[in-house]
């Protein structure tokens, strides 16, 4: 078994199965392969719920990513001066997707045992849009392998461009010349500090992701080797049990052999007189 194959079977599993299943999967795998497979995370709820949508409506997945393609080409054409027309039918088709695929998602859960709470559709449907920006995230719900819940971000709303009543035409609101220099030194500065701030949680919750993951295959090392010290004890009591039989038996018949000795020496002597 490859890598891919093993992420197709893991991801495609019960929530409940999926440490089982893993730990399984990454005992037939060698070398980077076992690591990489035995350091995924459990997923969320919420991404469990967009990789079985990924397998059991694939087509509208797949019509959903379209759409987001669609989307971020008619935005960048919009942004240069281009018909608002576009970007609106594409806005609506992705809506649309979306939609279909959150009712979807309250059926996966229902079929999978689990409450179809309004949180988790809601976390879901934002996934869902969110792939309109994230393409990394996006190939990876396509693929039915997404560990990390999608976030959107202010480019999918079309953040800065405004449509001019009556002409059709997208363009983008610019503020007046005598704060644009202002404003475009702050906003670099905060997207700089906001970059920072982003990496360096990203790089906290890598590092506590790891040492979790790391806490948790010991745990269930440990796990496993009391179980089969369990079981080997269970055995040997059982030996035990059975050996302390054998010897009460073997007792009996000496016992049995000693008096019929006895037996036999007192007739001999009662023959003699």
């Amino acid at each position: 078994m490859d890598v891919d194959a093993a992420l197709d079977e893991l991801y495609g599993q019960p929530l409940s199965d999926f440490i089982a299943t893993r730990n399984a999967l990454a005992k037939q795998l060698e070398g980077d392969a076992a690591k990489r497979v035995k350091a995924l995370r459990k997923p969320s709820l919420v991404v469990w719920t967009l990789n079985q949508l990924a397998r059991t409506h694939p087509d509208d997945i797949a019509q959903l990513i379209a759409a987001a393609e669609r989307l971020r080409g008619a935005q960048r054409r919009a942004a240069s001066g281009g018909s608002a027309d576009e970007l609106r039918e594409a806005q609506a088709e992705r809506r649309r997707m979306v939609a279909r695929l959150a009712k979807a998602a309250a059926e996966v859960l229902s079929a999978g045992g689990h409450a179809a709470a309004p949180a988790t559709l809601k976390k879901t449907e934002d996934s869902l849009f969110a792939a309109a920006t994230d393409e990394d995230g996006a190939s990876l719900l396509a693929a039915g392998r997404l560990d990390r819940e999608l976030v959107p971000s202010g480019f999918v709303d079309v953040v800065g461009l405004e449509v001019l009543p009556g002409e059709g035409k997208a363009v983008a609101s610019a503020p007046k010349p005598e704060l644009k220099a202002v404003e475009t030194a702050v906003d670099h500065a905060e997207v700089a500090r906001a970059k920072a701030t982003l990496e360096e949680a990203e790089a906290s919750a890598a590092n506590a992701s790891a040492a979790a993951s790391e806490a948790e295959a010991k745990a269930e090392d440990v796990t496993q080797q009391a179980r089969e010290l369990e079981l080997a004890a269970n055995a040997a009591r059982r030996e035990a049990k059975l050996a302390r039989q054998r010897a009460k038996a073997v007792r009996e018949e000496a016992d049995a052999a000693a008096r019929a000795v006895a037996d036999a020496r007192s007739a001999l002597d009662d023959t003699r007189r």
